[in-house]
């Protein structure tokens, strides 16, 4: 792979072409279009990666990182509902993955539904009553919905935790 080189050379004009290039040739493997889509991110393209990244997902549906990838850029694109939808789906096929809970509890956060984005932190807390990131997050979302106390006492948790943490 010339792309992964050139990327791995930090030379992502290239590195872009020549996956650009691989897709162009081989357009029904899904890594590729995943690498492209990845690349894409970095370079602001969203339009473009979206594109890539709905093709993975449609062809693997249980693609985690396609996925989240998908949602990811569909939230970026202000298609919040859609990028809820596919957190949603993310969890029921792979509970234990820390990642959409806290995106979507951040998502729903960011459209002042704090009921639900609380509500999805602490399923992430219940599972991992040791995820540093979950306390942290509930704490922001109850410090953007005014609950301070309860915004403090998960913040005490999160440092409780990871101590050195900032």
């Amino acid at each position: 792979f010339k792309g992964q080189v050139a990327l791995d050379r930090g030379d992502q004009d290239t590195a872009l072409t020549e996956l650009e290039q691989a897709v162009a040739n081989d357009p029904d493997t899904p890594f590729l279009r995943l690498r492209l889509a990845t690349l894409y991110v970095r370079k602001g393209k969203l339009t473009e990666a979206l594109e890539h990244c709905r093709k993975v997902a449609e062809q693997e549906p249980e693609n985690e990182e396609a996925q989240l990838l998908l949602a990811g850029l569909l939230s970026s694109t202000n298609q919040e509902e859609a990028a809820a939808a596919i957190y949603e789906q993310v969890l029921t096929h792979a509970p234990k993955n820390q990642e959409p809970y806290l995106y979507l509890g951040t998502l729903y956060a960011k459209q002042g539904k704090f009921d639900q984005a609380i509500a999805v932190l602490n399923k992430l807390v219940e599972l991992r009553p040791r995820s540093v990131l979950g306390f942290y997050y509930l704490g922001q979302v109850h410090a953007a919905a005014n609950h301070l106390d309860k915004a403090e006492s998960y913040y005490d948790k999160a440092l409780k935790l990871n101590p050195q943490s900032e």
